[in-house]
């Protein structure tokens, strides 16, 4: 009897081979039956090269249930992932196969028969909620920027690069009538400069809005109380 036809023999990525390759190789093999290649997804030892794969399922099958494998090959997940599974080619029933993969004590595995991507049901596995990590606030800065009408946009990228706790301005240069200064996720606290000789040139206090802050004591044009 001569070799069975290469669409005969090659291995379908189905859980089992397509009615029309079965019967075309009973007609070759003369009416005998044969039954049809099932293949099995293992997790679990995808650090393990083919050939240490192989020798862990001689450990892990009975011989019997190994003679019964066909072959096994190594496949990474697709999507970028550096994950690997080995995929089993058996001629049989799963069920010992999956049973005897659960029973194994030494490693964590993990098998199940192989589903075409169509055919998963749920193929979207809920992903845990990560915890949330708390950002402390946490440091003090005085700053002399002589004037605060070029460099808002400084002061607020510093804000939100360190994370302080409080900001203290000196020389805002912010006189009556100009637009209040505003931080995202900051108090502010401000004394407008006034004009003159007078050497009040304006002050501001930006608090973390994570803390307590209200004004106390009275007002005053060179002193901001909080």
């Amino acid at each position: 009897m001569g070799r069975p036809p290469a669409h005969v023999c090659k291995l379908v990525s189905g859980s089992v081979i397509p009615p029309g390759a079965a019967k075309a190789f009973q007609h070759f093999a003369g009416e005998q039956l044969v039954e049809p290649l099932r293949r099995l997804v293992v997790w679990g030892a995808g650090t393990f090269s083919r050939k240490a794969f192989g020798d862990l399922l001689k450990q892990v099958l009975p011989l019997s249930l190994f003679r019964s494998v066909i072959k096994w090959q190594d496949v990474t997940q697709p999507g970028g992932t550096k994950f690997r599974r080995f995929d089993v080619y058996i001629r049989g029933d799963t069920h010992d196969f999956l049973e005897a993969i659960r029973c194994y004590r030494k490693l964590r595995l993990f098998a199940c028969v192989y589903r075409n991507y169509h055919d998963r049901g749920g193929r979207c596995r809920p992903v845990p909620p990560m915890p949330k990590v708390r950002q402390e606030v946490n440091g003090l800065m005085t700053l002399n920027i002589n004037g605060i009408s070029g460099r808002w946009t400084e002061v607020a990228l510093l804000l939100r690069r360190e994370r302080l706790a409080c900001l203290a301005l000196q020389e805002t240069q912010a006189y009556a009538g100009s637009w209040p200064l505003n931080f995202h996720k900051y108090f502010v606290f401000e004394r407008r400069a006034c004009k003159g000789d007078t050497g009040e040139r304006g002050v501001a206090l930006a608090i973390h809005k994570s803390l307590a802050a209200f004004p106390v004591g009275v007002e005053h044009p060179s002193w901001i109380l909080v």
